[in-house]
């Protein structure tokens, strides 16, 4: 008879009274060898866990090498050149992402889960390149900076208008790219209900950075200085038309230093959105980026009053436009308009 391997034979005599006891020890003995063998896969197991959690821990190591190192570079360019440093963080985050699943790739999985594992690998550099981008984005957003655009947005004007519904605080050199858009109209009559003001900071006429300005462009130098009176006159128009309390400012500027460096448009005192001015290209500086902040918390406003103040000193070197100015600004206005007029008729 052949011997069975299992439970000592007192074990059996103790637990199996009245029964046969040759039977019930082979019972005994294959569950207890199902057992042994569920106990030494999962021994080969937790090696495979603990060496993908390696792999892991490897791939932790190469990403947080390469973003000092990004960092690094990062922090040699021009601290006053903000837009390609927001621009490069960008860059940085997706480098790192692709990076995160080429690593995993490379990395191959421990059996016995194969499929299972690299899964699991995956699925754990992508969380890395969550918590990652969260971290660099709560960054910003601990500064009021909700988010960036690589360069301005052709309806960024009308989008923002669309959204005023009390107040308006606008700072830049003219009203010219947003006075004849519909949605100003719309903004005007949504502050006038709502008791509301518009405020608009704007360069005088005649200054003569306007003509410099319009000299580096390669154009006439009376561009600019047109532009403004036209851009006042309209605006004067929407003040009459819509009862609305609009007031304009202007503030002179000798040179180009003289001009704000970013044109910001406050809205109902809660955000702002910004961009860099460039003067002197043909394209106004809509290919610089542009930025968004807010002011809904404590922590979170210090982007919005740093432009805030910038913008209110501005509005504090600068004089509101006099009955003289108005009444210029209205006739240049009605002479444009009636000359665009006979040209379309």
């Amino acid at each position: 008879m052949a011997s069975i391997e299992g439970p000592p034979q007192s074990l059996c005599r103790r637990s199996i009274i009245g029964h046969d006891r040759k039977t019930k020890c082979q019972v005994l003995a294959n569950i207890h060898g199902r057992q042994r063998m569920i106990f030494n896969w999962t021994l080969e197991d937790g090696r495979a866990i603990i060496v993908n959690i390696a792999a892991g821990i490897l791939q932790m190591v190469i990403l947080w090498i390469l973003a000092l190192l990004w960092k690094l570079a990062a922090r040699r360019l021009d601290q006053g050149d903000l837009a390609r440093y927001l621009v490069d963080r960008r860059v940085m985050i997706s480098t790192l992402m692709i990076l995160s699943f080429a690593l995993a790739a490379m990395i191959p999985p421990i059996d016995p889960w194969k499929v299972t594992s690299y899964t699991a690998t995956a699925l754990a550099a992508a969380l890395i390149c969550i918590a990652m981008m969260f971290l660099e984005l709560y960054s910003y957003w601990r500064t009021g900076i909700t988010h960036v655009q690589a360069k301005v947005a052709a309806n960024t004007y009308s989008s923002t208008l669309h959204q005023v519904s009390r107040t308006l605080f606008m700072l830049g050199t003219n009203a010219f790219n947003f006075c004849t858009l519909p949605e100003f109209e719309v903004a005007a009559n949504s502050c006038r209900e709502h008791r509301g003001k518009i405020t608009l900071v704007l360069a005088h006429p005649d200054s003569a950075a306007l003509a410099e300005a319009a000299r580096a462009r390669g154009s006439r130098p009376d561009l600019y200085k047109e532009q403004a009176w036209f851009s006042i006159g309209r605006v004067l128009q929407v003040k009459q038309a819509s009862s609305a309390s609009i007031e304009v400012r202007l503030y002179q500027a000798r040179r180009l230093d003289d001009l704000p460096i970013f044109r910001a448009m406050f809205v109902d005192d809660r955000r702002v959105i910004a961009s860099v001015a460039v003067y002197g290209r043909a394209d106004h500086g809509s290919a610089m980026p542009q930025f968004f902040a807010s002011c809904k918390g404590r922590r979170s406003q210090a982007m919005y009053s740093v432009l805030w103040r910038y913008a209110s000193d501005f509005q504090v070197r600068s004089r509101p436009l006099t009955k003289a100015q108005a009444e210029s600004a209205q006739q240049f206005y009605a002479r444009i308009a009636a000359e665009n007029r006979s040209l379309q008729s």
